[in-house]
């Protein structure tokens, strides 16, 4: 259930990975997405501190939330329920109606708190060296896939047909899980999640850095949390099956 929620909100966000704006006027149309070989050197860079800090500050939140996750009001489903209710119409409100800037960062607030209670709900199960595996491992895979974006230079972007392709099949694939269970298929989509998701953090750093505008932080924030929490998700659920197994 709270995969499903994860990649269906990773599916709703346009395929060219392009939204909203953080101050943009919504009464004008779409712009094009903007080249960085246009934009000066010192305003890419207030865009890239912009957009770390507001990741760093999302996922501190949800770090914060899931050290509850052993208290009985985060333990009861409806409170599961409840964060998925808040996240979604935040997500809807940030790609769709896009909200001028600062109620597109009180959205983006509660969208990383229900998200946060989803996820916190989601590791309930897992013992603490588990979860602090997949933590590190979670850490090093984003920490290393940005680098090789930004040390690099590479265009990861023709990724977008096949990651979009394997969003899709994993969404199908868990929706088909909630009705019938296999432990095998459980531990092919966590593998498949961890590549396809990989994918996305090569393709979303590689829209950050070549295509977004200076004004863009929120949509470049929204993507990369949910490339963070879904890869966590994702290699928590194989390094859970190898715990169970062994």
């Amino acid at each position: 259930m709270k995969n499903i929620i994860l990649n269906t909100s990773r599916n709703m966000i346009h395929k060219d990975g392009t939204f909203n704006s953080l101050q943009a006027d919504t009464s004008l149309p779409r712009q094009l997405p903007i080249l960085q070989e246009h934009v000066p050197p010192y305003i890419r860079q207030q865009l890239l501190v912009r957009v770390y800090s507001l990741l760093s500050l999302q996922l501190i939140a949800t770090g914060a939330l899931c050290t509850l996750r052993s208290s009985p009001t985060m333990q009861d489903p409806q409170v599961m329920i409840l964060g998925a209710f808040v996240a979604v119409p935040c997500l809807l409100l940030i790609t769709c109606v896009r909200p001028a800037f600062p109620c597109n960062l009180i959205c983006l607030f509660l969208f990383t708190l229900g998200m946060g209670i989803v996820v916190a709900h989601a590791t309930i199960k897992v013992s603490f060296v588990v979860m602090m595996e997949a933590l590190g491992l979670t850490a090093a895979v984003f920490v290393s896939l940005t680098a090789l974006v930004m040390c690099t230079g590479s265009d990861f972007t023709w990724l977008q047909s096949w990651l979009f392709v394997g969003l899709v099949t994993l969404v199908g694939f868990s929706v088909f899980q909630c009705f019938v269970y296999s432990p095998w298929l459980h531990v092919l989509l966590s593998w498949v999640g961890t590549m396809v998701f990989s994918g996305f953090v090569l393709y979303d750093t590689s829209l950050l850095v070549q295509r977004f505008g200076p004004d863009e932080a929120i949509d470049a924030c929204l993507m990369l949390y949910l490339d963070v929490l879904n890869l966590f998700l994702s290699i928590l659920g194989v390094l859970q099956s190898s715990s169970t197994n062994s």
